[in-house]
Parts: C-alpha cells; structure tokens; sequence
C-alpha cells in the first residue's frame, strides 16, 4: 500500500517536481520546496516502516518512529501553509479557489486526526495502528490525485480515492475475514471531511475565507 501511495505521489508530481530535479525543480517558493521535501519524506517512511518491521528490526522502528513525530506535525501545518500561498499566488476565480482551500482543510485534518489516531495506538494495538497511520497517508493524497488527466472531474477523482479505500477492505477481509475496526474508522473520517468540503466550497463562507486570505 504505502509502494501504491508513493508510486500515486511521483505519478502526480513527477512533471513539476521529481522528474523536474526535485530540490531544483522550479517551485514557486522555498516554502513549496520544503512541502514537497518533508511529503515525500513522509511517505517514504511510510514504506520503510513495515519493512524493518518484516525484518525483526523492531529497535529501529521505534526510533525512525520517534524522529516521524516531527514529520507528522510538519505535513498538516506545511499543507496549510503551502494552499495560502497558493491562494494568493493564483488568479482563479474565488470558486475554483474555495474548492483548493475547502479540500486542504480536509485533508489537514483528516491526516491530523487519524495521525493522532494512530499515535495513541502504538504501543496498544499495532494493527490499528498500522492501519490508521495508512489511512492518514491516503487523506493528504488527494492534490496529487488531482494532477492526474482522468480525475480532473468529480468522478474520476472520488474513483481513484475509492481503490485506495477498497484495497484496506481487501487486505481485512483476506487477512481477517472482517474490516478491521480502525479501517472502519478511517473510511469514515475521511468520506465525512470529503463530503464536508464538498459542501463548504460552494458556500460564501468559503468565498469570504479566500477573500481574507489573498488580502491579509
């Protein structure tokens, strides 16, 4: 899974940032630079983490786990920080930018509350711990989703979101013959923040937000 959420990743932003030299990749700021440094890094350690578990390194996991922490904090905030600028960068019309903001509060908070999650459950219950940091990864994917040709449209972007979603039911269901309780829960978190943020951007809340933001 965290191979797929990679390979998702550079598939989204290879032509702008990993097959443009990635630390010399013409990004609108440092600020970018250092969102898509620590994204990557996040997600590369998503991959490397099972794999030292595989292998009995359980020592290590524990430490690269610790030194996580900091990256867990950084994606969310970073996220943010990146979309303001972003805001205020564009010349798009207030709704298509509504739609950017309202998506990246989700997925802020998304990642932030399964992060939280899964946290709590590391030293309790390491299959929900596991999966919960999985779900966390899936929630903040969704920009590099977007950047695929077939999910310009609603449809297409839900459909991509949907096979990730449906691989962690496969992977119960095969290993467990049931959904596991905290993919139950992730699922739920994020299609509630998806259908959330599909709501506000539409609003004139979200329209105002935008508003303050490029003027502040």
């Amino acid at each position: 899974m965290a191979l797929l959420m990679l390979a998702t990743t550079v598939a989204g932003f290879g032509h702008t940032y990993f097959f443009a030299g990635m630390m010399s990749a013409p990004l609108p700021s440092s600020l970018v630079h250092v969102h898509a440094a620590v994204l990557t890094s996040w997600i590369m350690l998503q991959l490397l983490q099972p794999l030292l578990v595989a292998v009995g390194r359980f020592e290590w996991h524990r430490t690269l786990g610790l030194a996580g922490m900091a990256f867990a904090v950084a994606v969310p905030v970073l996220g943010m920080l990146a979309v303001i600028g972003e805001i205020r960068r564009r010349e798009d019309g207030a709704a298509d930018l509504a739609l950017t903001l309202a998506f990246a509060i989700a997925a802020a908070v998304d990642f932030a509350v399964l992060m939280f999650l899964g946290l709590r459950q590391r030293n309790k219950d390491l299959s929900a711990h596991k999966r919960l940091m999985l779900m966390a990864t899936i929630s903040i994917l969704g920009p590099a989703i977007g950047h695929f040709s077939f999910a310009k449209d609603v449809a297409g972007y839900y459909a991509i979101f949907a096979v990730f979603l449906s691989l962690m039911i496969a992977f119960d269901l095969f290993s467990l013959g049931r959904i596991h309780r905290a993919t139950a829960l992730g699922i739920a978190i994020v299609a509630v923040s998806q259908a959330v943020a599909e709501f506000f951007w539409r609003t004139a809340a979200a329209i105002d937000l935008v508003a303050w933001i490029q003027n502040a």
